[in-house]
């Protein structure tokens, strides 16, 4: 990423951010938590709200690994893919960012299918309001701030600004750079010298930080979980009680299960099985 695009991301965030805190503020009551904190296992947490919009989110590994994730919506409900060939802080920011188009853009987002495109940042409004909220719920800013000051005293000579941004993204699962741009809009780092440094920074270099760190390395490494069987078995189960039920045929039935096999393909693409 350039500094200057970088810099627009900071600038329409600032501009956005009060409103958009408010959603996140909401959101956060939607799920029982009052109090602003760090969100772990943000899917477990938000599962009683998926359920009431009638939406399902399964992981499986792409092919792509620029996608994040993939979301389908239907009249009723629907579903998120997310990419297990990605490290867990790129699906957890991947889906806090799909929450905001379930929850908050119902009619703004007319698309029945939408691809996230992880560590991009696109010039649809919608996706930079998107990204925006995501980077507000998992890192809520009086939390932030605190972490921030706190992993600063602890500085040793040896430790430079990755070292404070791998600490952020451990504690707060999230993606590199979504640290990074927290962190200027918050203008909690300032010097252009270092920006461009640290915008110039590649996996290896942050995965080394890790490491010299103790911090767990796992959050940057891909699980390539496949949850598609279970999606399948869970469709076919519906789709039985609906032929029961007399509500759609078994030629439909057939169909459905089908067309998610011909996606599936499509989605993993040539991966090993043995991954």
């Amino acid at each position: 990423m350039t500094i200057e695009r970088f810099r627009n991301i900071v600038k329409y965030n600032i501009d956005h951010q009060s409103w958009m805190e408010e959603r996140a503020r909401q959101f956060r009551e939607k799920l029982g938590i009052i109090q602003e904190r760090n969100l772990s296992n943000l899917l477990l947490l938000s599962k009683s709200a998926l359920d009431k919009e009638n939406y399902r989110v399964f992981e499986m590994p792409f092919s792509d690994t620029e996608i994040g994730a993939v979301s389908y919506k239907k009249v009723n409900g629907g579903y998120i893919i997310l990419n297990s060939s990605l490290a867990k802080v790129n699906m957890n920011f991947a889906l806090a960012h799909e929450f905001y188009h379930i929850f908050y853009q119902k009619k703004a987002h007319g698309r029945r299918m939408e691809l996230y495109m992880s560590e991009k940042y696109g010039d649809y409004e919608e996706e930079h309001e998107a990204n925006l909220f995501a980077g507000i719920l998992m890192m809520p800013k009086f939390v932030f701030q605190y972490m921030i000051a706190r992993f600063s005293m602890e500085q040793t000579p040896e430790d430079t600004e990755l070292t404070l941004l791998a600490k952020l993204m451990s504690y707060f699962e999230v993606p590199y750079m979504a640290v990074l741009i927290r962190c200027y809009e918050l203008n909690l780092l300032q010097d252009r010298e270092i920006l461009e440094q640290l915008l110039n920074v590649d996996k290896e270099r942050i995965q080394e930080e890790f490491s010299r760190l103790w911090l767990k390395e796992q959050m940057l490494r891909p699980s390539y979980n496949d949850e598609f069987p279970r999606f399948k078995e869970l469709v076919s189960r519906i789709g039985k009680r609906n032929i029961e039920e007399g509500l759609m045929t078994r030629q439909a039935v057939k169909k459905v299960l089908s067309n998610m096999d011909e996606v599936y393909q499509i989605i993993k693409g040539d991966l090993h099985d043995d991954k």
